[in-house]
């Protein structure tokens, strides 16, 4: 799958999460800002995003060794 099929596909599928949260019901009792559609689908990709780069920054400081490393 090239990379305009599989951003195509992530837009439909993020699209259609937003919308079945202004169509399904919830419970009533929230407030602020889970009222308005689709926060919890933005809060949840940016929020795996933000651990994906982390792990990212941890792996590289803390895993990556010089290239030389078993030359020494």
């Amino acid at each position: 799958m090239n990379a305009k099929k599989k951003i195509f596909v992530l837009g439909l599928a993020s699209a259609l999460l937003v919308l079945s949260e202004t169509v399904i019901a919830w419970h009533k009792n929230h407030s602020g800002h889970a009222m308005l559609p689709g926060t919890h689908f933005i809060l949840g990709f940016f929020g795996a995003a933000l651990l994906l780069a982390l792990a990212k920054l941890l792996s590289h400081n803390f895993l990556s060794r010089p290239e030389d490393y078993y030359d020494e």
